[in-house]
């Protein structure tokens, strides 16, 4: 009995330090196949604004919640991109977190 909940308590604590270093919540909708395509929508959206370089800009999707992070040139593609995000079917809200690379 001590073995197990020993056994159980190490795994609790893995996971919460796994989900505590991650700049997203994890997915609990049970939806996530439903937010890997707002993710895939939303950089697809992204790529349309032919200046925003995709290996600066990170999309996640979790509970249909699109968070962007990264680094833009300009204010207003910074704009843009939330714009763009939040016009995606299926998307709640967007955390717009990217910042100026200047």
């Amino acid at each position: 009995m001590n073995k197990r909940i020993s056994t159980l308590s190490a795994v609790i604590v893995v996971l919460l330090t796994s989900t505590a270093c991650s700049s997203t919540p994890p997915c609990l909708s049970g939806d996530c196949n439903a937010d890997a395509a707002i993710s895939k929508a939303v950089k697809h959206q992204l790529a349309l604004i032919a200046i925003l370089p995709e290996d600066q800009v990170t999309v996640q999707s979790v509970d249909h919640i699109v968070y962007l992070s990264g680094l833009v040139d300009t204010e207003r593609d910074l704009i843009d991109a939330g714009q763009r995000a939040a016009g995606v079917p299926g998307v709640k809200k967007v955390v717009n977190n990217l910042a100026l690379s200047r």
